[in-house]
């Protein structure tokens, strides 16, 4: 059995998404929980790649996160 939050964590560290970044849009939406980060995560984890807006060392900055084959079947 697999650990969401691991699962998580693993894919956002792949992602290029650093310890202290705030993670505030995900594909367009706003974001106020990693809850939120991810269920949107999973609502789109059939795509190749999302945008994701984040706020880091105080500037925002959108990066395309490619979603890895493996996190298309993980539980999130």
């Amino acid at each position: 059995m697999s650990n969401p939050a691991m699962n998580l964590a693993m894919f956002a560290k792949k992602a290029g998404i650093k310890e202290n970044d705030i993670i505030t849009e995900v594909d367009g939406k706003s974001v106020n929980t990693a809850d939120d980060v991810a269920k949107l995560i999973r609502e789109n984890k059939d795509k190749v790649s999302v945008m994701v807006k984040l706020q880091r060392d105080g500037k925002t900055q959108n990066i395309e996160v490619k979603i890895p084959k493996k996190l298309k079947t993980a539980d999130l």
